[in-house]
């Protein structure tokens, strides 16, 4: 039963249908004790509940629970229920997968909004990790998939926007705008703005200031 546990958190299809048949024969052999075969669909109840849990912990466990009852174990021949508990445990794989997937692209939206919001404090890609209980190296994959880039770059390029929104709109000095962006080294603020802009924020703000003039 573990390894078809496995196999669905993984979703790893072949070894689904091959381990769930072998499962699924184990239970309903008929020389197996009843009480024994309730142990073990619970068991194997429990353990699929725990996969999703440890995906999204507000999920209706009542309702997975008595789907699970009702269309794996219906009252069918032999043949067709052990087809009917194989499909099942491979739909199973696939609504982790898509629970998996939902919770990661919801992560990613409150930590988008959270940088917007806080650009200038001290946060890193730990930082998140550990505040949504995600492993900072999946999380950063995420985020290079999302946005095409790490997610120092990506908290760089807002810090920058930010920045450029302030010297276009403010009198702040350069060195009031690296700060209030998150930088505390004005040189490294100055490297990080050419790379964008092509220029210096000076020269970023003369440059516009005269065009606008114009």
């Amino acid at each position: 039963m573990d390894e078809l546990i496995h196999a669905i958190e993984i979703n790893d299809k072949s070894r689904i249908k091959e381990e769930a048949k072998t499962v699924y024969k184990s239970m309903m052999d008929k020389s197996m004790d009843p009480d024994m075969v309730s142990k073990n669909v619970q068991y194997l109840i429990y353990k699929m509940l725990g996969l999703a849990y440890k995906q999204d912990t507000d999920i209706d466990q009542e309702e997975i629970m008595q789907y699970i009852k009702e269309t794996v174990f219906a009252s069918k021949t032999s043949n067709e229920n052990c087809l009917r508990f194989q499909q099942f445990m491979e739909e199973y794989a696939d609504y982790l997968m898509q629970v998996r997937q939902n919770k990661s692209k919801g992560i990613i939206e409150l930590i988008e909004a959270e940088i917007e919001d806080n650009y200038a404090d001290n946060i890193s890609l730990k930082y998140f990790a550990e505040k949504y209980y995600f492993n900072s190296a999946y999380l950063g994959q995420l985020f290079n998939k999302q946005y095409g880039c790490s997610f120092k770059e990506y908290l760089n390029n807002i810090r920058i926007r930010k920045a450029a929104e302030m010297i276009l709109h403010t009198d702040k000095k350069i060195y009031e705008v690296a700060v209030e962006s998150g930088y505390k080294n004005l040189e490294y603020f100055i490297n990080k703005f050419e790379e964008v802009y092509g220029t210096t924020p000076t020269g970023f703000r003369k440059r516009n200031i005269s065009s606008m003039d114009n």
